[in-house]
């Protein structure tokens, strides 16, 4: 990308690296820690042409809860939380991959999106 003088990077962290989360708080630092080298790439890699941006999904809907050891219920209670009241969808999270991929994107860099259907309206 460097020596092309163009390219896009689309980090993912998540909605707990910017507001922390119960029992994640090692999961929510590595994901913070994703969206500050997300902003340090980009002021590094701009100025040759290469866009870094991150995407922060809100609670989804996928394996990595229903495998993990959340309690009963707790989908459906965090999904109520959301004021979309639905959880992100790996479509939702493809959407916004491909906007940020997209020459639509040509004066976005550096930034973190929240796809997270409104839970922190940044």
């Amino acid at each position: 990308m460097l020596e092309r003088k163009s390219g896009k990077i689309i980090n993912i962290s998540s909605g707990v690296g910017v507001f922390g989360g119960v029992n994640s708080s090692i999961y929510s630092a590595a994901k913070a820690g994703v969206i500050a080298f997300t902003k340090s790439l980009a002021k590094e890699v701009i100025a040759s042409g290469v866009y870094v941006n991150n995407i922060a999904p809100g609670i989804g809907d996928t394996n990595f809860h229903r495998s993990s050891n959340m309690p009963e219920g707790f989908m459906e209670f965090a999904v109520r939380t959301v004021p979309l009241r639905r959880a992100t969808t790996p479509q939702d999270i493809g959407n916004a991959v491909v906007f940020l991929a997209s020459d639509a994107s040509s004066d976005i860099v550096g930034q973190t999106f929240s796809v997270d259907g409104g839970t922190l309206m940044l």
